[in-house]
């Protein structure tokens, strides 16, 4: 699909050679640092455009390349600075158009005695119907940046619009460096609890999104009886899944049916690619 969607959309690109091994070519004396020369609207709807970009390549060709661009889309220029914090400044310069929220229940009440035992750590997942791939899609719960918010706010707004639950920015930063000194007192790794930039499908739309981890406190009262908070028109079923084990089954099983399927209706559950590998990386860190 893929390729067949880049073939689709630049006409021009050069064909790629294929290796047997992975290797980094030697910089080439002769090449120059690609840029956009200019971009070109080509038609529009409410929420995306088309555009064609007129860019230079490595070897100083003139190419062209189709993609897809919200309307929405955050413009490098600011305005209003003095309004904003240090951290929604620096989203919106990087043209951060959504967050995309992992999120990790815990209770306390119900933990295991064991110490570091990880089995009772669930998360989220929501299962929507995706008109572009003509089915419902199995994802982490993700939303659009509104102004005036910074990515982690709006991964709270957003978890708490799909899915109920109220969140805040992931501890497990901390908890992680705890688990770490008990290996090696000397060496200490810090997981972030939000990523930097990251794209989505760079050769089809610029879209680009944060990833943000929040902590969901079981035993908060608010989360006892969550309730959705969906716009007119959005429809998510929630998942609460074990880390450990149902997310491995849920995700990389291909034969999964939505949770609303039944009889002749019935739909297959798509997962997102991040999604997939989110669990195949939780397998290998199991096996490996």
């Amino acid at each position: 699909m893929r390729k067949t969607l880049s073939k689709a959309l630049n006409t021009n690109q050069p064909p790629r050679t294929s290796s047997s091994s992975y290797h980094t070519s030697s910089p080439d004396t002769d090449s120059v640092i690609p840029r956009i020369d200019s971009v070109s609207t080509i038609g529009s709807t409410k929420w995306v455009k088309l555009q064609t970009l007129s860019y230079i390549d490595e070897k100083g060709s003139s190419r062209k390349w189709d993609m897809a661009t919200r309307t929405t889309k955050k413009k490098n220029a600011i305005h209003g600075e003095e309004s904003m914090s240090e951290q929604i400044i620096k989203d919106k310069a990087l043209g951060v158009d959504a967050v995309v929220i992992v999120p990790i229940l815990r209770s306390r009440k119900h933990h295991s005695a064991k110490k570091g035992d990880k089995s009772t750590m669930e998360t989220l997942l929501v299962e929507q119907y995706r008109p572009p791939v003509r089915t419902k899609t199995l994802e982490f719960p993700a939303g659009l940046i509104d102004d005036g918010e910074s990515a982690e706010e709006a991964a709270i707004r957003e978890l708490e619009e799909e899915t109920g639950y109220v969140g805040t920015v992931s501890t497990l930063s901390k908890m992680f460096d705890e688990q770490i000194s008990t290996h090696d007192s000397e060496k200490k790794t810090r997981l972030k609890t939000s990523s930097g930039q990251l794209c989505m499908s760079p050769g089809l739309c610029d879209e680009i999104v944060k990833v943000v981890l929040l902590d969901v406190n079981l035993d908060d009262p608010r989360n006892i009886n969550p309730k959705q908070k969906l716009d007119q028109g959005e429809f998510c079923a929630v998942r609460r899944v074990s880390l450990v084990d149902n997310l491995r089954k849920i995700v990389m099983d291909d034969n999964r049916d939505a949770s609303q399927s039944s009889g002749n209706n019935r739909l297959k559950l798509m997962p997102l690619a991040g999604l997939y590998m989110f669990a195949l990386g939780l397998e290998f860190g199991r096996k490996i």
